[in-house]
């Protein structure tokens, strides 16, 4: 990871920094039916294709607050990013909106 001044020692690690830090479809990483996981070269990208290929979708709140790597970020069905902004919690995914004060 030149770009960012960051060097590695083993390729694991490497690649688990490397995970967190790009831009790349959680879903298509673990799904074995995805035999080459698109790149992409900005967000409204990626959000695109979760949107049309996996039917789910970022906060756009979260994405702006959680001081999380986007990997990391929550993906919620349409139903579910409804609920979570409204501060409804799931069993399932929480309540990390009303958590987080966001509203």
């Amino acid at each position: 990871l030149e770009n960012i001044g960051a060097y590695f020692n083993d390729k694991q690690h490497f690649d688990e920094v490397n995970k967190l830090i790009n831009l790349g479809c959680v879903k298509c990483d673990t799904d074995p039916e995805c035999q080459r996981p698109p790149k992409f070269t900005n967000l409204a990208q990626l959000k695109t294709h979760y949107t049309s290929k996996h039917k789910v979708h970022m906060c756009e709140i979260c994405l702006e607050g959680r001081k999380v790597f986007l990997s990391e970020q929550q993906l919620y069905s349409r139903a579910d990013l409804e609920r979570h902004q409204a501060g409804v919690p799931s069993a399932d995914i929480g309540n990390a909106l009303g958590e987080a004060s966001f509203k």
